[in-house]
């Protein structure tokens, strides 16, 4: 089995990693970027982000680049774009720095020699992937992802620059990571090889959270974030990490692929992708990193939809009528912490459930006499140590006579 060379990820500081023995939560630590940062962010809205090794890029809302060191000084700053820049993409060797806009173009700039090649689309471009051999290839490739939901390779011929369609539908991100390039959907993750221009694997995503209706009305999705969409109409993240890995993130749903190199019956080699862990999650899920061999997750606590909130009061309403009922007639019962949710719901169904009893007419004299009588035999059956009755004396007494 053989490297495919995929780019890998710092997992972190060894010391900082989840103790398993101990059960202890690794201590991230978090630091405001200062300096210029605040006053970019005081002026302008950001958008996206791209890391590197020695710099980080920002894409803002009216389509500006800042490039930043990691203490958010401002080291120079890009106006290529007239519109919001939707994505940007390094290049392995971090010379070259693409980036897209809403303005229909994509713009490629090379950071040392100030080379700016710019092309024009016909639609938005939402997402882009920059080939990371792009300073040592003449192919020149990148992927581009249109608003209309198009992903085409854009390469460099002997011709000039051509562009392949390599999927028509809507779609969130492109990454590229080696010779692979991977694009998702709100559905499914394509991984495509541009060393044999072959598919390799379409990676679907679980079912979404079965949604229960409330008197006949589709109840409300969970709230993700603002620019996120509902539960199920997040974006999803993409990630090329260590050890060859993918790193898929759904809303509710995260998927890890392992990439491998197989060599065929004929001493062909090619890629092969299987997916090693599934993890349903109940939180919106925003990213997802490798943080040694553990899994470091972006998460965005969701609000309960709105059957469940219906629900919640009910239970709590019919919880709080119990707890009076009781109190008045002194036979409270308190809950185990956990239990009021469930019991709520039970007594509830139960209530709901019970047939409406006719009322009740005054009892007649006959009706009176034969509850009395019913009354007194259940008072014996139930207490079988009580006193003897009348006739069982008379006939202890006889019997003493007798004797």
């Amino acid at each position: 089995m053989q490297d495919p060379g995929l780019d890998n990820i710092s997992p972190g500081p060894a010391n900082e990693h989840y103790n398993h023995q101990t059960k202890k939560e690794p201590q991230l630590r978090y630091e405001h970027l200062g300096s210029d940062v605040q006053n970019i962010l005081a002026h302008d809205k950001v958008t996206c982000l791209c890391l590197s090794d020695k710099i980080l890029a920002l894409g803002t809302e009216l389509g500006r680049i800042h490039l930043l060191d990691y203490s958010g000084n401002e080291v120079r700053r890009l106006e290529n774009h007239q519109k919001r820049i939707n994505d940007l993409s390094f290049d392995k060797d971090e010379e070259n720095l693409a980036s897209c806009s809403e303005d229909s173009t994509v713009v490629i700039f090379n950071l040392y020699t100030d080379v700016r090649t710019k092309y024009d689309y016909k639609q938005p471009v939402t997402s882009l992937a920059l080939d990371p051999r792009y300073s040592t290839r003449k192919t020149k490739e990148y992927v581009a992802v249109g608003s209309q939901g198009v992903v085409q390779l854009s390469t460099q011929g002997w011709l000039g620059r051509s562009d392949y369609m390599l999927h028509e539908g809507l779609v969130s991100l492109a990454r590229w990571s080696g010779a692979l390039v991977a694009w998702a959907s709100d559905s499914a993750v394509w991984i495509y090889d541009t060393t044999t221009h072959l598919p390799i694997r379409t990676i679907t995503r679980r079912a979404p959270r079965a949604r229960k209706e409330v008197k006949g009305a589709p109840a409300q999705a969970p709230a993700g974030p603002q620019g996120h969409g509902g539960e199920t109409e997040g974006k999803v993240s993409l990630l090329f990490g260590q050890n060859n890995h993918l790193y898929i993130g759904w809303p509710d749903c995260i998927k890890i692929a392992k990439i491998y190199l197989m060599e065929n019956n004929i001493g062909k080699v090619t890629h092969q992708v299987e997916v090693v862990a599934e993890l349903r999650t109940p939180y919106f899920v925003l990213g997802v990193s490798p943080f040694g061999e553990d899994l470091a997750v972006l998460t965005y606590p969701m609000e309960p939809a709105a059957e469940e909130q219906e629900q919640q009061a009910a239970a709590a309403a019919a919880v709080g009528q119990g707890q009076a009922a009781a109190s008045e007639t002194g036979n409270g019962v308190v809950a185990a912490p956990g239990a009021t949710k469930y019991a709520g719901k039970a007594g509830a169904n139960q209530a709901a459930a019970a047939p409406e009893q006719p009322a009740e007419s005054p009892p007649t004299a006959a009706a009176a006499a034969a509850a009395e009588s019913a009354s007194q035999a259940d008072a014996n059956a139930a207490s079988p140590a009580a006193a003897p009755s009348s006739a069982s004396k008379n006939a202890t007494g006889k019997k003493a006579r007798k004797a």
